[in-house]
């Protein structure tokens, strides 16, 4: 099959473009203090900044399965080049608006254009690529967002040192990619179509929702260390924003790490049985960060929690697209996406009531990482009966 790579060169502008969804919080966490700091008189401005950060994350939950359903149907090339688009304007805008409610209604329409890019790259990326390779892409699509967020962390921060406003100034980079994208090649396979001659686009109900579930739950354990670690840390008496900064970086780093890791462990063992190491590894990372006691000790704890991140998404990925037919490669990526966005808002506010409730931050990491032993129970469940239905399988194809 003729792969992206040998058709102009462009099959890096996937992985690329794949980049641009990390840019959505981790160009703005640097600059949240200047940003609040700017609007101090305007009422509720803690509320419109916290919507500011995740606003994206809300809107690419919510958008991205019909937008998945969208590009089944009508084509992904050219929905993410207005993708793209949309994405630029909208991202680079907060540079020009005077408001901090116009500033917030500009990250709600990023967010969708967030949606439409990564929907259509990841899709493009399964409708492309078979087996090995596109497990490949797949985990070289998670590489490229580890190391893009851990540079652009500290460009984003740099240059918010100069003024609040200006990290804003490199969503234009997005533009760049626009002439590339145009290049792609089309979808290598015959769409199914309906009565109206309309590409198929009804997976079975529920046929994702395993992915879906272990996607939403990984991604609320996923996110838990970069937002309470600065708590975390205030009580240690460490408060310093440069400390801060690099422990995020190195948890970032970290997750890069787990993305290495996965596709060595891919070759021995199938998705169901790394999903066990997952969540045991977000279960364990979240347990010690309950427990902290020192700065030196965040670093070992942000490295055994980022081996575990790192591997979620590949690997959920490569599960959805081994169970997704081509023509439903949009609908299967939007879904999932659902549950990777859905989760990653749904984190911080979830901590807030169980701390509440628990009598604190660090007896509610300690629940969230219970609860992440009982995903990972339930995982080698499943992990033990598929490995026992692949032995099945194999008895039976060698009998005939």
């Amino acid at each position: 099959m003729k792969t992206i790579e040998r058709v102009n060169g462009v099959g890096i502008v996937l992985l690329f473009g794949s980049c641009m969804t990390i840019l959505a919080s981790i160009l703005v966490v640097p600059i949240l203090v200047k940003f609040q700091a700017a609007y101090a008189s305007v009422k509720h401005v803690e509320l419109l900044v916290a919507l500011a950060l995740m606003a994206p994350a809300f809107v690419t939950a919510i958008a991205s399965p019909f937008i998945g359903t969208v590009i089944d149907r009508w084509g992904s090339r050219k929905f993410l080049v207005w993708g793209t688009a949309l994405y630029a304007v909208s991202g680079v805008a907060p540079l020009w608006l005077d408001g901090i409610t116009e500033i917030v209604v500009s990250r709600f329409i990023f967010g969708a254009a967030e949606a439409i890019v990564m929907t259509c790259c990841t899709s493009i990326i399964g409708t492309h690529f078979k087996g090995q390779e596109r497990e490949r892409y797949l985990n070289l699509q998670m590489r490229f967002i580890g190391v893009a967020g851990t540079v652009l962390f500290f460009i984003s921060g740099a240059l918010g040192e100069m003024n609040w406003r200006l990290p804003f100034a490199l969503y234009g980079l997005a533009l760049l990619l626009i002439p590339f994208q145009l290049r792609l090649p089309p979808p290598q396979y015959a769409p199914r179509t309906d009565t109206l001659g309309f590409a198929a686009t009804r997976p079975p109900k529920s046929a994702l929702l395993p992915q879906i579930t272990v996607m939403l739950v990984g991604m609320i354990a996923v996110y838990l260390p970069p937002v309470q670690y600065p708590f975390l840390l205030a009580d240690l008496g460490i408060t310093s924003t440069q400390a801060i900064g690099m422990g995020a970086a190195f948890g970032i780093l970290s997750a890069t790490a787990g993305t290495l890791l996965w596709p060595v462990l891919r070759r021995r063992f199938n998705t169901q049985s790394i999903n066990v190491l997952v969540f045991a590894l977000l279960a364990v990372g979240i347990w010690w960060l309950s427990r902290i006691t020192s700065y030196a000790e965040s670093f070992v704890i942000l490295a055994v929690h980022g081996l575990g991140a790192g591997m979620l998404v590949p690997n959920v990925m490569a599960w959805t697209m081994a169970a997704a037919k081509p023509w439903h490669m949009g609908k299967a990526t939007g879904q999932v996406y659902f549950g990777l966005y859905f989760g990653q808002f749904l984190s911080p506010l979830l901590v807030a009531p169980l701390a509440a409730s628990v009598g604190g931050l660090r007896p509610a990491l300690v629940v969230v990482a219970a609860a992440m032993v009982l995903f990972a129970l339930i995982a080698l469940a499943i992990a033990r009966e598929s490995t026992l239905r692949e032995r099945r399988d194999t008895a039976a194809s060698l009998k005939w």
